[in-house]
This record gives structure tokens, C-alpha cells and sequence, in this order.
């Protein structure tokens, strides 16, 4: 699918969000997601954070070629999909080289142009552009089956 199209889809289908009471956090109801390969994206105070909701067949992609954990990660989802669900992956919308937005694509992950740094959807390199840095997860949780909450006051360098 050409890029060009890609940004457009990402462009309509962004969901808004539900600030929470407290405005240091945001509240993402996954409810508004119906399709498999949706983004949607909230502002942090530092940078975008995005959540998408994976494909059957990036799932079946990462399952099959698990590799890499990330210190950095935080605690609770050290994980092959570096997620607390794997349905959900919620990520800093930025190229870790580069101070521009990757192309995101369903099945397949991210691209930054800039860079030439490929992602697969659990935000891990495919390639050596990024030196083998993933792209950062921020901290949040699920505060139910339906609910994500994300802290607006970090500046992507989680």
C-alpha cells in the first residue's frame, strides 16, 4: 500500500481520548478500536504515544520470531510482544534515530524514511539503521479489559 495512502488512513482513523479526571493521565478506550490494524494516538506532554491494535498476522509474525528483550523496557511487559496484552501495543510514535514519525504499516511494523530503520510490531529492529535500538515503550496500564491509562508527563526517553 503506498505510504501517502497509509498516512491518510492513519489520519482518519485517529480515535480521541478521554482525559482522566486527573489530567496528568488519559484514558484510551480500546472500544473504539473495531478493526484489527487501527492506531490511534494521545499527546503526552513530551511526545505522541501510540496504541495499536495488532493484526492476526503481525501477532503470528512476532510469535514466530521471538527474540530480543530490552532493558530499558519497562518492568511489566518484558515480554516476546513487549506489551502487557498482546492484542494492544502501545508505543512513543517516533523513530529512535530521528526526530521524525515512522510509517506504520498493519502486518508489517514501522518504517522510518529518514533513517532507513525498519520495526517489526513490537517495535524491535529489523535492521542495522536503528544500531539495534527498539523503539521506546512508555509506562501505562490497563485499568480494566476495555481501559488503557497512559501518565502524560513523560518525555519519551522511558
Amino acid at each position: 500500500m503506498d505510504k501517502s495512502i497509509i498516512r491518510i488512513l492513519l489520519l482518519i482513523s485517529l480515535i480521541s481520548f478521554n482525559a482522566h479526571a486527573d489530567s496528568n493521565l488519559h484514558e484510551v478506550d480500546l472500544t473504539k478500536m473495531t478493526k484489527r490494524g487501527q492506531l490511534m494516538y494521545v499527546e503526552t506532554e513530551g511526545r505522541y504515544v501510540w496504541v495499536v491494535y495488532r493484526t492476526l498476522n503481525s501477532i503470528k509474525n512476532l510469535e514466530a520470531n521471538r527474540h530480543l528483550k530490552y532493558s530499558n523496557d519497562p518492568e511489566n511487559i518484558k515480554t516476546d510482544y513487549r506489551s502487557l496484552n498482546k492484542d494492544y501495543f502501545v508505543v512513543f510514535g517516533g523513530c529512535p534515530e530521528a526526530d521524525e514519525l515512522p510509517n506504520y504499516y498493519p502486518d508489517k511494523g514501522f518504517i522510518c524514511t529518514a533513517s532507513c530503520a525498519e520495526f517489526d510490531m513490537a517495535g524491535k529492529p529489523k535492521n542495522s539503521c536503528s544500531d539495534n535500538k527498539p523503539m521506546a515503550i512508555p509506562v501505562h496500564y490497563f485499568k480494566n479489559t476495555t481501559t488503557i491509562v497512559i501518565p502524560t508527563n513523560q518525555d519519551g526517553n522511558t
